[in-house]
């Protein structure tokens, strides 16, 4: 709690001596491209970090819309080919996975500050009417009822789930990053254990259901959101085979075609942290046709770097509008190199 104050204040004060402005102006020639997930105005029985607050979201586009050039898809191809040098202060808005409360709570906010944002769907999943397995693993441990998770079969003992929402929720975010790093196998194998003892959840109304393709179809033709790959089924690419990231990453594009869903040449790596995809899975996204690919390292996107490994600004449950100020800015992660990632 007192950490969280002290990151309040000093965001809050930098705010206010000019830092953000100063640090915006230095880093005019960045992009900010930021990734969403999940808006909702809907209460939360314990705080999920995908999950961000309508009310909170509201405050960042307004901020976004006041101080920056939000870029459709096209200006950001433009950027990354080397042809947007004129662009200060840009920033693209990205949303991943295609949930449902993207098209319901987060369109009407971005129409109302007249700015757009492309949306990466798993049109599988979609197709299937499933989530992806990571929420439906949060959701049946901290909404359900199990207070254990017997998973002695597969070597990985009995997980005791305590009652405390709260409390819930950090076991279900243990569970989930453990079975992040396993392989494809094993992570089947552990999802069919759970679904079995009810630790999946089932439930389609639910914060985290994802959008038919119909819908996807109806949101694009709407104008305010774009539709981009992410993917067919959401799988940790670096755990699959080439020929199955092959049939995950050229399957996403075909299957918006076929669906009539007019789609973005840019690409998201699911979960998209370095050991999340490889060297292979790069050039499968390359050879595919994308003009570009976003991971989910935090931090403002240079011209310079590579543009099939750029990262986004992270926004969480607990980005707040002083936080988000001085992401957007720049200054949070100056500050961060000089404290040597003490903020985290």
């Amino acid at each position: 709690m007192i950490r969280r104050i002290l990151r309040l204040t000093l965001f809050v004060l930098a705010d206010l001596c000019g830092l953000n402005a100063m640090w915006r102006r230095r880093n005019a020639h960045c992009i900010r491209v930021l990734m969403y997930h999940s808006v909702t105005a809907r209460p939360q029985s314990a705080p999920c970090w995908t999950v961000l607050s309508a009310a909170y979201f509201e405050q960042h586009m307004a901020h976004l819309a006041r101080h920056y050039d939000c870029l459709a898809t096209r200006e950001m191809i433009s950027a990354l080919s080397g042809d947007g040098n004129q662009i200060e202060n840009g920033a693209f808005i990205t949303f991943d996975d295609g949930l449902v409360n993207n098209a319901a709570e987060a369109e009407p906010i971005l129409a109302r500050h007249k700015l757009t944002a492309c949306c990466f769907v798993c049109p599988g999943l979609s197709k299937r009417g499933e989530k992806i397995w990571a929420d439906s693993l949060w959701e049946g441990i901290v909404d359900g009822t199990a207070n254990q998770i017997d998973l002695t079969a597969i070597n990985g003992g009995i997980v005791l789930i305590p009652l405390d929402k709260h409390e819930r929720a950090t076991v279900a975010g243990v569970v989930i990053e453990r079975m992040k790093s396993i392989s494809h196998e094993e992570r089947q194998l552990w999802l069919d254990i759970l679904r079995k003892q009810g630790a999946l959840s089932s439930s389609h109304n639910s914060i985290f259901a994802l959008m038919s393709l119909d819908g996807v179809k109806a949101m694009s033709e709407r104008g305010t959101f774009e539709i981009g790959s992410h993917t067919m089924n959401h799988p940790i690419l670096s755990s699959e085979t080439v020929n199955e990231q092959v049939e995950e990453i050229e399957g996403c594009k075909q299957a918006l075609e076929s669906a009539g869903i007019a789609s973005s040449p840019l690409f998201v790596y699911p979960n998209g942290r370095r050991e999340d995809y490889t060297d292979d899975t790069i050039a499968i996204v390359r050879k595919a046709g994308f003009a570009g690919a976003f991971t989910s390292q935090d931090a403002l996107f240079e011209k310079t770097a590579d543009i099939y490994q750029i990262p986004r600004i992270a926004i969480g449950n607990d980005t707040n509008i002083w936080e988000f100020k001085a992401k957007m800015s720049g200054f949070y992660y100056a500050l961060k190199r000089m404290l040597a990632g003490s903020l985290r």
